[in-house]
């Protein structure tokens, strides 16, 4: 007979869930200063996640932060990569972040990346 003294108490089990995406990882954000843009670069490698593989994401949200310190969110594409062209000013910083998503499930953010705009000249305008 089994002596119910000696019986251990339940364990509780963890699952661990494989995240739906990974993080991008963001290569490169450089400016044009002929056209006033940045244009972003990243790579998505779906092996990253442990211990199964992710999923390919159904697109890439694309985050700059704002003069206050906030991010905003300024795209989303399916693309692994984007140009900005909104409000690009002359001798600016600009930080960016992208991260994957698919469904409602978000990876977390890539590394930040930082350009500063070079000086626009009066030839690099549209205006006449």
């Amino acid at each position: 007979d089994a002596d119910p003294s000696h019986d251990s108490a339940p364990s509780s089990a963890l699952c661990g869930k494989t995240p739906a995406v990974a993080a991008p990882t963001l290569v490169s954000v450089t400016t044009v200063a002929a056209k006033r843009v940045t244009q972003l670069s990243w790579s998505y490698d779906p092996a990253a996640c442990t211990p199964a593989t992710c999923d390919q994401p159904d697109g890439y949200e694309v985050w700059r932060q704002a003069w206050n310190g906030g991010w905003g969110l300024l795209a989303t594409t399916t693309a692994t990569t984007y140009t900005d062209r909104v409000n690009i000013e002359s001798l600016k910083s600009y930080s960016y972040k992208v991260r994957a998503y698919k469904g409602t499930d978000a990876s977390v953010y890539s590394s930040v990346k930082d350009v500063t705009t070079p000086q626009f000249g009066t030839s690099d305008s549209t205006c006449q």
